[in-house]
């Protein structure tokens, strides 16, 4: 029609331009992308029920809606909180991967991505609210996305990770999020190695913990389930004084299973109280620290600056005696300096020197 095809009649933010919280750079609430067969694909950020849902729309080239599409927009997601930024790339079969900044957990934000088929239903796998792309809870904004194949779709975003890093993950067309690890630690105590990784996989995936002693052989020693944080836990209590042990998890049981994070864990000999240089060090965008308790006491572990000022005190007696490694996020995400870590039991205190760098 002459004075334009409305293609929602659901209160929205028609034309606006998100550009108030990241410095200038404008990111649309709408989104708009070719079918390739002379119509378009729309998206946009509708609050016709809260602060934000993600509807698509698809029209033809005579300004009709696509077979199978609805007045005011099919739902890419409704769940609960803000959804912002929609995306879009097209498939190979006419259909559209749809990606958004999604706050339905908290104040933190996340990615989450959604697949319709041309006939505006949801592609086969694909969850009514969409997948999320990153479990790692750093607050992770303003998504981009390809399909370079049309079969799967390549999402990036800006991530609070390392102060504010560029991340990246690929979805498959039938939802399948390849699996990455986000982090991974190892502890011995009470005569027993305890490993826990938190990986990007949806809560409830199936993964084979593996063991090996020299590098090549691995075993599999047990299956472990994915909680709802992405956390994945394992005790070993077959484990010697000086022996040197590696983990890792398998996602996948058959032949195409990919193996993942693997850590290796030294049990000592016998127990003596002490903190290791940090590894990496200098730090760029990730810290681990391993120390090790000699008894049961409490114990605190803390990163100083150069001033003496605690940017960080954790209690760690609560782990018991053996050698634990931690990750230290927090020591991760400062500014550039020259900061120390410092291990205190009943009245012993062990430091080591630590250099950020950005």
């Amino acid at each position: 029609p002459a004075e334009g095809l409305r293609i929602s009649s659901a209160f929205t933010d028609p034309s606006r331009i998100r550009d108030e919280v990241w410095s200038g750079y404008p990111i649309p609430y709408s989104t708009i992308a070719s079918d390739v067969a002379g119509g378009a694909y729309l998206a946009w950020s509708d609050r016709r029920s809260d602060g934000g849902d993600v509807f698509v729309q698809r029209v033809r080239g005579d300004g009709s809606l696509a077979p199978g599409w609805i007045a005011d927009g099919v739902p890419a997601c409704t769940a609960s909180g803000s959804q912002l930024l929609p995306q879009l790339a097209l498939d190979a079969l006419g259909g559209v991967f749809v990606v958004w900044q999604d706050q339905r957990s908290g104040p933190l934000p996340t990615i989450y991505a959604q697949h319709l088929r041309g006939d505006g239903s949801l592609a086969s796998g694909w969850p009514a609210d969409g997948v999320r792309l990153c479990a790692a809870d750093s607050g992770e904004v303003t998504p981009m996305l390809a399909s370079p194949d049309g079969s799967s779709a390549i999402v990036a975003w800006q991530d609070g990770r390392g102060g504010g890093q560029i991340f990246a993950a690929r979805v498959q067309g039938d939802a399948v999020v390849p699996t990455q690890v986000i982090d991974a630690s190892a502890d011995f105590a009470n005569g027993l190695a305890s490993i826990r990784w938190t990986l990007s996989a949806r809560a409830g995936t199936a993964v084979s913990v593996e063991r090996t002693t020299d590098g090549l052989s691995w075993s599999a020693l047990a299956t472990a389930i994915v909680d709802a944080r992405g956390s994945v836990s394992f005790t070993d209590p077959n484990v010697a004084p000086g022996g040197r042990y590696g983990y890792r998890v398998r996602v996948g049981t058959d032949a195409g299973g990919v193996a993942l994070g693997e850590i290796w864990l030294v049990v000592p000999r016998s127990l003596r109280f002490g903190l290791e240089p940090l590894a990496p060090n200098p730090i760029r965008d990730r810290a681990r620290v391993s120390f090790t308790l000699d008894r049961s006491a409490p114990a605190s572990l803390e990163v100083l600056d150069l001033s003496g000022r605690r940017v960080l005190a954790r209690e760690v007696g609560s782990l018991g005696a053996g050698r634990h490694t931690m990750s230290l996020e927090e020591l991760a995400r400062a500014p550039s300096g020259l900061y120390f870590v410092r291990l205190v039991q009943e009245g012993r205190a062990a430091l080591v020197r630590a250099s950020v760098v950005r």
